[in-house]
């Protein structure tokens, strides 16, 4: 196959030559070589069909890409209120950096203020303790004398726990319960 290719190559290329030595009016020009029209101009359409079919779709692509673009921009870029940005030094290599602040929605501006009042509510409870020499916290044996029920997060000492079986009997309670429920349940079902 590549040599009959080769050999047509050289057919063309010779007959490119002649054709250059010869007078003006027996010249032919460079689209007037090829015989088969028709199949020429079925490649030419087909050429610019495949043309026109990458254009569409790389104008496609372009069209997503750009959708993404904005959708990254909107949901990063636009919703910060200090946009990170870097600047070079010119005589050092030194890269210095801002912080990015990303805007606060309303909620969140609310609770800030919250916190920030309690904090300062804190504060000034704790200095007005310090200037009158008070506390700073409440001792849990002399504010609890009795025996509780239950445990506090910092007591002093050891802590005790329930050494009888309540917790046992408590969960077998439960469970008769349960199971009487659950024949009352079916016994109303078949009722029905």
């Amino acid at each position: 196959m590549m040599d009959k290719l080769s050999v047509l190559q050289g057919k063309l290329q010779e007959l490119l030559r002649e054709n250059e030595t010869v007078t003006d009016i027996e010249r032919l020009e460079r689209a007037e070589f090829c015989i088969d029209t028709d199949r020429e101009g079925s490649v030419k359409s087909q050429g610019e069909k495949w043309c026109l079919e990458i254009k569409e779709e790389s104008e496609k692509k372009c069209l997503v890409l750009e959708l993404l673009r904005e959708r990254v921009i909107m949901k990063t870029w636009d919703k910060m209120g200090v946009q990170q940005k870097a600047i070079k030094s010119i005589s050092t290599d030194t890269l210095l950096m801002n912080f990015a602040l990303r805007k606060r929605e309303p909620k969140e501006e609310k609770i800030m203020k919250f916190i920030f009042n309690q904090r300062i509510l804190e504060l000034t409870e704790k200095y007005n303790r310090i200037e009158k020499q008070l506390k700073e916290c409440l001792s849990e044996i002399e504010f609890s004398k009795q025996k509780e029920g239950y445990f506090m997060n910092r007591m002093c000492g050891k802590p005790e726990f329930m050494d009888n079986d309540a917790i046992a009997l408590a969960a077998q309670e439960f469970a008769d319960k349960e199971a009487e429920k659950k024949a009352r349940k079916n016994a109303d079902e078949l009722a029905k």
